[in-house]
């Protein structure tokens, strides 16, 4: 499907095939959001001006971490599977940290607050800049 266009980013994530269709990434666009792993930043930023909005933790908040986890139900391989996930995704972001911060910014989750109390605001800001 990508070969033929109908994908402009595709990879495989945790034995899963995702694909961003072509139409919906282009140059111009007033707005598209896009939830991806940090491994596919520099696919994106080849085919639009997006902004980048990483999220991370600290190596000290993975127990803020397990406990949202555990406190939502997973089970301990679920719980463990994930921990492993995040920081594989966490190492691809902190590669391509200088790319987020050119075309977006990079935030540290911290709390269950982090979204509404700091991305939101700093997405709206910018959103507004450009309009």
């Amino acid at each position: 499907m990508r070969h033929g266009g109908t994908f402009a980013v595709a990879d495989e994530f945790q034995g899963n095939w995702y694909g961003f269709p072509a139409t919906e990434i282009k140059p111009g666009s007033k707005h598209s959001i896009f939830n991806t792993w940090p491994a596919l930043i520099p696919e994106f930023a080849a085919h639009a001006a997006p902004i980048f909005i990483g999220m991370t933790i600290l190596p000290e908040q993975e127990d803020f971490l397990r406990e949202r986890m555990i406190r939502r139900g997973d089970d301990t391989p679920t719980i463990e599977r994930r921990l492993k996930q995040i920081k594989i995704d966490d190492a691809d972001l902190r590669s391509h940290a200088a790319l987020v911060n050119a075309q977006g910014k990079l935030f540290f989750v911290r709390d269950d607050t982090t979204i509404d109390t700091q991305i939101i605001p700093w997405l709206k800001t910018i959103i507004m800049s450009r309009n």
